[in-house]
């Protein structure tokens, strides 16, 4: 599997990705591990549309982390 280009400098993955969270862990095997769903990332898209990084705890799927 490939990763997303973007991973290394993901403030989602950076922060959540040895977590315990299972929505966390999951959304990352989804789009972060998969380069062509990490397509339809949510913060890819805002990254790509404003230039900067959306918060660290907007997830994949355009939901925020609640831990």
């Amino acid at each position: 599997m490939d990763m997303c280009e973007r991973f290394e400098d993901c403030g989602f993955f950076k922060k959540y990705q040895d977590s315990y969270n299972a929505t966390c862990k999951a959304l990352i095997e989804q789009y972060c591990k998969n380069r062509e769903k990490s397509e339809t990332c949510v913060r890819k898209k805002i990254f790509s549309e404003t230039g900067s990084p959306p918060e660290d705890d907007l997830m994949p799927n355009g939901d925020f982390v609640d831990l």
